[in-house]
């Protein structure tokens, strides 16, 4: 199937490929807390820029990923981030009034997916370039 979302849902096991190479196999979880990377947060905010300044003083190594209106989305690809530290900060972020809602969400299949094309597409690019200098 070409939709990641359907497979989360009715798939006990899957495999992934990418320009017909094979890239792995395993449950719609293993293959998320494997080859997933952090998690992404959306929150609700009356001040998109006190917000995002909240976010990316509480976690530097991520990025807005959109902002409209009153809604944020804020990637953490940093898998040492810790839950308790993330539910930490967005509970006071709300209770301080910076944050009307939020969620947190782990990488989706979607993404996984992307991120085997996306490595997949940079090695062939290395290996069209080496193979131009040849």
């Amino acid at each position: 199937s070409h939709s990641m979302e359907e497979c989360d849902a009715l798939c006990s096991c899957m495999a992934i490929m990418v320009n017909g190479v094979f890239q792995c196999f395993g449950t719609p979880q293993h293959l998320k807390s494997k080859f997933g990377r952090g998690c992404t947060i959306t929150a609700t905010a009356p001040n998109n820029a006190a917000a995002t300044a909240l976010l990316r003083e509480a976690f530097p190594s991520g990025s807005v990923l959109d902002a409209h209106a009153k809604t944020i989305t804020f990637k953490i690809e940093d898998d040492n981030v810790a839950l308790p530290k993330l539910f930490e900060t967005m509970e006071r972020a709300k209770t301080d009034g910076v944050v009307e809602e939020y969620s947190i969400s782990q990488t989706t299949l979607e993404q996984v997916f992307i991120r085997f094309a996306r490595d997949q597409t940079e090695v062939e690019a290395r290996e069209e370039q080496y193979n131009t200098r040849s």
